[in-house]
């Protein structure tokens, strides 16, 4: 009984793919919609997150957050990353903290409202949010984790941008 049972759980163990193997590739907000605030900084400062295709630009995104802050952005080409953002793609997946084999989605943030209820301010605090880049990955717990990091790079400038905050989200 003890050896049957022991080789029905490897069968069952085995049945399962490992995190890596559902890694997702998928856009943002493609399949999963509405996430959970998972780390300090998302429950303190945006909250829960629901992301929804842009009805005025179907290529962005919307993103509504709890704490009263909207974001609508759009991709922004990986060959572009460096005139975007002022640094490499290695860097920004480094900032975004997410399993190596996780592609990172890139946006241009075209309008953030932030009201009065988002006592913290937007994305980026007091400052305008100007970028994001987000992934959606299989963490080690194997639970779908949404990550992202906001950015803001003054305009017309050639510094770097500046990475603000990190939020991570749960299903």
């Amino acid at each position: 009984m003890l050896l049957a049972a022991a080789v029905f759980g490897c069968d069952r163990e085995a049945a399962q793919p490992e995190p890596a193997a559902q890694t997702a590739q998928a856009r943002p907000g493609e399949e999963r919609r509405a996430w959970r605030p998972a780390n300090e900084q998302a429950r303190g400062l945006v909250g829960a997150v629901a992301i929804s295709a842009d009805p005025d630009a179907p290529a962005a995104l919307a993103f509504a957050f709890a704490q009263g802050v909207t974001v609508r952005a759009a991709p922004v080409d990986k060959a572009r990353v460096v005139e975007e953002f002022g640094s490499d793609l290695a860097t920004l997946q480094a900032v975004l903290g997410a399993p190596a084999d996780v592609r990172p989605w890139l946006y241009r943030v075209s309008r953030e409202t932030v009201s009065l209820s988002a006592e913290h301010g937007g994305l980026c605090g007091g400052l305008r949010a100007t970028h994001l880049v987000a992934a959606e990955f299989v963490d080690s717990d194997n639970a779908w984790t949404l990550r992202l990091a906001s950015f803001h790079r003054a305009p017309n400038s050639a510094a770097r941008a500046v990475h603000c905050f990190s939020f991570d989200f749960s299903l």
